[in-house]
């Protein structure tokens, strides 16, 4: 998936674009937010600014203790690697972990929580 695909899928709410400070990415990859309808942050891309593809995407559902993520297959294990060596748990917030899901999914949940739109969700425990 690439930056343009999100950011049609996000209803063109990029909100801002900074460099990525993950080193497992890689050094030519920058970190897009995306705000919902109400201005509230709620999704963060890592993209590879030569060919502006998406590596990693987490959507988070504000107000509710929810978040899903995307890694890009070559990057998932370089990405838990890093992690681990630096000692955290892969959430979103306090006790919230990210719920693995697949590059359709997540782009179904970065259109709808963008929308202010959660009845597609799975109900949270």
């Amino acid at each position: 998936m690439f930056l343009l695909h999100l950011e049609n899928v996000a209803g063109h709410r990029m909100s801002t674009v900074d460099r990525c400070k993950i080193p497992c990415f890689g050094t030519k990859v920058n970190e897009v937010n995306f705000v919902d309808r109400d201005d509230i942050e709620f999704a963060k891309a890592y993209v590879e600014t030569t060919l502006d593809e998406c590596l990693y995407l987490e959507v988070i559902v504000p107000g509710y203790p929810q978040a899903f993520q995307w890694i890009h297959s070559d990057y998932r294990s370089l990405y838990l690697d890093y992690l681990a060596s630096k000692n955290l748990k892969n959430t979103a917030f306090g006790n919230v972990e990210f719920q693995p899901v697949s590059d359709e999914t997540i782009l179904n949940y970065l259109k709808d929580v963008g929308d202010g739109y959660y009845d597609d969700l799975p109900i949270p425990e």
